[in-house]
């Protein structure tokens, strides 16, 4: 499966991009990706393996809440959270359909 072109965090559409070898602006070091609340995109990097593509994602979406939200959130918290999160939704599939999808019970 693609990803998604876009991504809505709260009320901002974030295009969702890929590239190799992304670096940090101020550091020049290599970077898994990135946010840019003002672009209004994310950016991931392609080149590592497609399950960290997707906690990478979760990782800057993270951090976009942070930003929007007003939380002072460190990027070893960000961290943590983005791979827990991970884990719970790929070791619980069914979790993951009911919060998408509901059952038939929520439509009586």
């Amino acid at each position: 499966m693609k990803p998604p072109k876009k991504v809505k965090v709260l009320w901002i559409d974030y295009d969702l991009k890929f590239s190799k070898r992304l670096r940090d602006d101020e550091t020049g070091e290599m970077i898994w990706g990135y946010h840019d609340l003002l672009r209004k995109h994310i950016c991931i990097d392609d080149s590592v393996c497609p399950e960290l593509q997707r906690i990478n994602v979760m990782h800057e979406i993270l951090h976009g809440l942070g930003h929007m939200c007003g939380w002072e959130l460190s990027e070893r918290m960000i961290e943590s959270l983005s791979h827990q999160w991970w884990t719970v939704l790929k070791n619980n599939p069914q979790l993951k359909e009911w919060f998408m999808h509901g059952n038939k019970a929520d439509s009586k």
